[in-house]
């Protein structure tokens, strides 16, 4: 074998190699490159659900702080503060209602009905039946009792303390004798 043919079949095989190292070089490249794609899209795509999740939280925080946490927590106080307490509390209610009429020339006698009702969707609520009986202090002020019922009426039911009227009756005909009025108050259900 001559040098000629020897560096021809060296040469053979040095481009094969050459060849076969080009592309293993080339396969690599590709592998590495379809890899940090893979990659490069997952973090593109981490990148904008950290967008979008930070304009969510952003529009949250503007919706709480719009809501006025401050403003719910008030009112839950006043809610709270037109409960009666107990039923001594509901005594004394009954004692303002009784100073009010007589401002306005009635009287009222109320009787409290042994049932209690419970509020649904309030655990710590109940609702406790209440009959008032209104009439004018004096027969003579029979006159005009109506405007005087209806003006106490408008007072109790502006009144701060919750109750619901269930029921309004002016009986004595023309004279107007007394006014029924059948209510529920709202108390504490540890009362």
């Amino acid at each position: 074998m001559t040098m000629n043919e020897l560096l021809k079949k060296v040469g053979g095989y040095s481009r094969s190699i050459m060849v076969f190292a080009i592309g293993l070089t080339l396969g690599f490249i590709g592998f590495v490159l379809l890899t940090q794609m893979s990659m490069i899209e997952q973090a593109h795509s981490s990148n904008q659900a950290s967008y979008y999740l930070s304009h969510e939280i952003a529009d949250l925080r503007t919706q709480w702080s719009q809501a006025h946490p401050d403003n719910v927590r008030q009112r839950m106080q006043k809610a709270d503060q037109m409960l009666l307490r107990d039923f001594d509390h509901l005594a004394l209610w009954f004692q303002q209602l009784q100073t009010q009429a007589s401002t306005m020339g009635l009287q009222v006698t109320y009787r409290v009905r042994p049932t209690r009702i419970a509020v649904p969707g309030f655990t710590e609520v109940e609702k406790v039946p209440v009959d008032l009986k209104v009439y004018p202090e004096t027969p003579s002020m029979l006159q005009g009792a109506y405007q005087k019922y209806l003006r106490f009426l408008r007072q109790l039911s502006e009144d701060q303390v919750r109750m619901d009227l269930q029921e309004v009756e002016v009986q004595g005909g023309t004279g107007a004798a007394h006014m029924n009025v059948g209510l529920h108050v709202w108390i504490k259900a540890a009362a």
